[in-house]
């Protein structure tokens, strides 16, 4: 091509694109790039002609500034290009490719030399740059035969997980691969990319989640090449209508492989926080849900019932269970023995002697008079079901630990861990076997439990590795079990581990392969059935007669109530049981959405404070303050930001951490884990320590990854799980290797206060899906009443499903919350040895005697209030939420005083410093935060307080400049501009 004229210039094209230097020097850094591009491209006529066009007619004919930087920079205007080119004069074919020629160009130079890493590592073009000149129509990439979908990488890397879902999806296609392959690659490319939605999957499939109709997307394909006129009339051909069935397709497969969750009975439900956006356009659309609602079961009767249920400290005192087991059909747990085996003085064995009936001893031919023992096994499944939030199955398929190397063991001084003695013992000290539910933590800190089935996390696990330890000392959870193991080797001993294969379907909502169940270890069944015949007596016991005695359970909690005299809000008898059939109000499976393992971890919180977030309606506040100068002076410190650490007293820790051994960092620091002060002493450079606000990192914070719970006792690093939530965030609070003290007290408190605000969010949306599901299944229970269809299973599953999402979420913030309270009182502690030893601990400059409250507190403002202050001092702090919600509190107050709205028209950045101002000045004249937040609340008059336009102008000013509309708004106050009073109700 090259040597062709170029027209009114009488220079020639060459493939250098040196004809731009003769045309105007200024040329240069174009010339370089179109040049590079050049060798890159498929060569085309329409290629050579844009550009020629784009620099000659566009550039230089216009006399616009000759540098790339001027032309992208998204804050500039540029004339529009097809004007310019004239590009309505030619035919539309014609003009789309030239214009989209140079749109391809400029796209690359964006790509490949204005692109940067984000927060992620992912290069993408910054939001500064922008292609002046969108395409008209969508690029083809010639890639129908890629699978992988890699060439999409090239134009967005940041769609590395839609690539990964899309290439193991088409791999599971088998009829018309080839178009599905062109729906998909146009779904990411054409839709998702074109249009800026969410690259992250899950982000793009929630409901709250705005994005356009992908249909329409398609059938604007034409209309958005050159204008928008008749594209609102476009109707969908055939060819796009099965396009846009493809990628619904495609989605329901993400949804069901990659986002759905194992509901109680194994299933795979969606949870209802996701959708496909992807509407079939033969599929009609679901109505509004019902806004009935209903309760779940509350916290005092699940207490209730564990008292009902163990009635004193030995399996003899539980008589009630005894009697609501004792049948002959399913859910009967009294079972014959030899009179031998009966042991009279064992507390936990509950016996009786029993007269057979005349047709029981002529068709089973029994004695007269027989001998039978209880069986406490389903009476303590249900017992664990009321203590941790666990599924029915991952109860029943509990180890009992009798394989085990170390043997949990109970007596008059408490439990513990001993070698186990057993004929079963696997394992060593050195790598002991860990499969019982008795979890002995490595780092001792104390019994936890271990769940041998799987959970989300362990889908890409061997079977023999699957499982999770709760890391949570539970004392009457743990006396129970052990007593009940203790139990089954007396009178329901097993010759040997139990294998998986050997479980019957009965065992299962829906039975694993058989290879599956292959690769699973051998379990010693704690809840073993002893009431069964044969070798069933070996294996768990089925979970189908423990919904009658859950039924049993709560009638009598509702007898209780109803003698008792208590009612509802209404003023109505409590219901908890349905008095027309045997169904109840509350399922059994609804248990583990009614517990939150964190609300019972051992330290941290109080159980009543947390169970009140949990509850909703309440946030949680925790105050550090030193006794000797009072709490008005720790604002200060706090306000003026005193208590950070200083660059010479990192350097000072770094120092002691390197030089001093374990007894001497223990009494200065606060860790999860031993291995935190051991990877101290191991660390020889000073630049392997990495600090933040809320302590250090001693190696480097390049071992998130395995920085969580020890899998085995193994010595090999991987043998560790990641901390909780890598990699997607730094939850250095729940690393073993981080370290704290109380000179980061103030940052941990602030940490602090913000997880307990994301806590009080998630319990608000784990209360709503509480409700959604009880009232499904509340009209469930009336459809089988009325024997009517219930239409809504679908929609219960996928509910149901949520909320177990959500319980696991809040579990998440609760344990967060726990963790980081520990370390709190272990750094009050610290200082408080200190304090005594005359020690310096704390950047204050005096000793002093720190302590910390914690306030539970009905206001809205009040959490938000302290998440907005702590932002302003730690970047970690993310107040953007909280900063928006009270900028509408805030402008409700100028409303209400007749005021212009404020903060509406602030950015969410402008919206804190200016909101922390304001609260600021509230606070000044109303004499405490307190008082500021109840002020606010109740939108009181701001003349009250003496504060006139003339403050709030003060108060802006004092912001610094924040741009045209802080300006603008500067403008409205003192043109003393106000808004119409609020209309009264009925006008």
């Amino acid at each position: 091509m090259a040597g062709s004229k170029i027209k009114g210039t009488g220079l020639q094209f060459d493939p250098e694109f040196c004809f731009l230097l003769a045309l105007d020097p200024t040329f240069e850094e174009w010339q370089g790039l179109a040049a590079e591009w050049w060798t890159l491209t498929k060569r085309s006529p329409h290629a050579k002609l844009g550009l020629i066009a784009f620099f000659v007619t566009y550039l230089h004919g216009q006399s616009l500034d000759k540098s790339p930087r001027r032309l992208l920079d998204a804050g500039k205007q540029v004339p529009d290009l097809w004007a310019v080119l004239g590009l309505d004069s030619v035919s539309e074919a014609y003009a789309q490719q030239m214009h989209d020629w140079v749109s391809d160009f400029i796209d690359w130079v964006l790509r490949e030399k204005f692109s940067a890493p984000d927060a992620d590592g992912y290069r993408v073009v910054p939001a500064q740059w922008r292609n002046p000149f969108p395409r008209k129509g969508y690029k083809k990439h010639g890639k129908q035969g890629d699978l992988t979908f890699r060439h999409v990488l090239t134009i967005d890397p940041r769609m590395v997980a839609w690539v990964a879902y899309a290439a193991e999806y088409i791999q599971t296609v088998r009829e018309n691969q080839g178009f599905r392959n062109r729906s998909v690659e146009a779904f990411l490319t054409r839709y998702l990319i074109a249009q800026d939605l969410p690259r992250d999957p899950l982000e793009f499939l929630k409901r709250t989640t705005t994005k356009p109709a992908f249909i329409d997307s398609l059938v604007n394909t034409k209309a958005k090449r050159w204008s928008a006129k008749g594209a609102a009339n476009e109707k969908p051909s055939a060819l796009l209508i099965k396009q846009n069935t493809h990628v619904a397709d495609f989605i329901d497969w993400v949804l069901l492989k990659k986002l759905s969750v194992e509901g109680e009975h194994g299933e795979r439900v969606e949870p209802a926080v996701f959708h496909n956006p992807i509407e079939r356009l033969s599929v009609a659309g679901i109505g509004a849900p019902s806004e009935t609602v209903k309760n779940a079961l509350p916290m005092l009767y699940i207490r209730k019932l564990r008292k009902m249920l163990a009635e004193g400290r030995n399996f003899q005192d539980w008589t009630w269970a005894q009697v609501a087991t004792d049948s002959a059909g399913p859910g009967g747990d009294w079972f014959v023995v030899d009179p031998t085996l009966v042991n009279r003085d064992d507390p936990d064995c509950a016996w009786r002697e029993r007269r057979t009936g005349r047709r029981e001893r002529k068709n089973n031919n029994l004695p007269e008079v027989l001998t039978e023992i209880w069986s406490p096994v389903r009476a303590v499944v249900l017992y664990v079901k009321l203590e941790v939030a666990l599924r029915t199955h991952q109860v029943r398929f509990l180890d009992s630990g009798e394989g085990d190397t170390w043997r949990y063991v109970w007596d008059a001084q408490g439990g513990r861990f001993e070698l186990n003695d057993t004929a079963f013992t696997l394992g060593s000290e050195a790598r002991p076997c860990q499969r019982g539910v008795f979890h002995r933590d490595a780092g001792g800190q104390g019994p936890g439990f271990f769940i041998n089935t799987n959970k989300t996390a362990d889908i890409n696990k061997p079977e023999d590795k699957k499982g999770y330890v709760i890391p949570w000392t539970n004392i009457e959870l743990l006396y129970w079990l052990e007593k009940l193991r203790n139990w089954q080797e007396r009178y329901n001993p097993v010759e040997a581990a139990m294998p998986w294969t050997e479980l019957e379907a009965r065992y299962f909502s829906a039975r694993p392969a058989e290879a599956i169940l292959a690769e699973r270890s051998p379990a010693f069944f704690l809840f073993r059935n002893a009431a069964a015949e044969g070798r069933n007596r070996a294996k768990p016991v089925p979970d189908g007669a423990l919904p009658t005695l859950w039924y049993k359970l709560l009638s009598r909690l509702e007898a209780e109530l109803a003698q008792k005299e208590e009612k509802d809000a209404l003023g109505n008898p409590i219901r908890l049981v349905d008095p027309n059939g045997d169904g109840t109000y509350f399922p059994l499976h609804a248990l583990r959405v009614s517990l939150i393992t964190g609300l019972i971890m051992e330290g941290g919180l109080p159980i009543e404070v947390v169970s009140k977030l949990i509850a909703g309606h309440h946030g949680l506040i925790q105050t550090i303050y030193y006794t000797k100068i009072g709490i008005d002076h720790m604002n200060k410190l706090m306000a003026d930001a005193e208590h950070k650490m200083t660059e010479n007293e990192a350097r000072g820790h770094k120092t002691f951490l390197m030089r001093h051994g374990r007894d001497e960092i223990n009494q200065r620091f606060a860790s999860v884990s031993q291995d935190g002060v051991k990877a101290a002493m191991n660390q020889k450079s000073e630049a392997g320590f990495v600090f933040d606000d809320k302590g250090l990192c001693p190696v480097g914070c390049a071992m998130c990854d395995v920085g969580g719970e020890k899998i085995s006792e193994a010595k090999d690093r991987k043998d560790y799980g990641p901390v909780p939530g890598y990699p997607h965030e730094r939850n250095c609070i729940r690393c073993r290797f981080f370290l704290t003290g109380p000179a980061w007290l103030h940052a941990l408190n602030a940490k602090f206060n913000h997880i307990a605000y994301q806590a009080m969010l998630a319990a608000e949306r784990y209360n709503s899906f509480t409700e959604q599901v009880a009232a499904m299944e509340e009209r469930r229970a009336e459809c089988e009443a009325t024997g009517r269809l219930f239409t809504e299973a679908v929609d219960l599953e996928k509910h149901s499903a949520l909320l177990e999402a959500e319980t696991q979420t809040l579990d998440r913030w609760i344990t967060d919350l726990q963790a980081i309270q520990r370390l709190i009182h272990r750094c009050i502690e610290i200082n408080k040895n200190a304090v005594r030893d005359g020690l310096q601990l704390v950047a204050a400059g005096t000793l002093f005697d720190i302590q910390a409250a914690l306030t539970v507190t009905e206001s809205e403002l009040h959490p938000i209030e302290v998440q907005c202050r702590n932002a302003t001092i730690y970047p970690e702090i993310d107040a953007r939420q909280p900063a928006i919600r009270r900028s509408q509190l805030l402008d409700a107050l100028l409303h209400a005083n007749k005021k212009p709205l404020l903060f509406s028209r602030l950015s969410v950045e402008q919206q804190l410093l200016v909101g922390n101002a304001t609260m600021k000045l509230i606070e000044s004249r109303a004499g405490s935060l307190e008082n500021a937040v109840e002020f606010v609340e109740a939108q009181g008059r701001l003349k009250e307080l003496g504060i006139v336009d003339d403050d709030l102008v003060a108060t802006l000013k004092s912001v610094g400049d924040q741009g045209v509309a802080m300006t603008q708004i500067l403008r409205d106050l003192r043109s003393k501009k106000s808004l119409p009073a609020p209309m009264e109700e009925g006008v």
